[in-house]
């Protein structure tokens, strides 16, 4: 049974359809979205605290960087619902 799943597996890159290709991208969009909501979260606590990599930011510092970030979280959303949009 274990040869089967091997077998199955190594045959999925040959079996690709347009959706299983569109729901990769829609993933990928979405990973980077979240990694990038998350680094922002992390920096703001750090600056709060005053420790870490975003410790020493001052408020504006921070608020541009937060700003870059909500631009390519945006980007992100536009490129997962364009992969969306394409498999309607």
């Amino acid at each position: 049974m274990d040869g089967d799943v091997a077998n199955a597996a190594e045959d999925v890159p040959q079996q690709q359809s347009a959706l299983v290709r569109e729901l990769l991208a829609r993933s990928e969009a979405n990973r980077e979205a979240n990694r990038v909501a998350i680094e922002n979260k992390y920096c703001a606590r750090q600056s709060a605290m005053g420790v870490g990599a975003c410790g020493d930011l001052d408020e504006e510092t921070l608020r541009e960087a937060f700003a870059r970030s909500a631009e390519l979280r945006r980007e992100a959303e536009e490129e997962a619902e364009r992969a969306r949009g394409r498999m309607d």
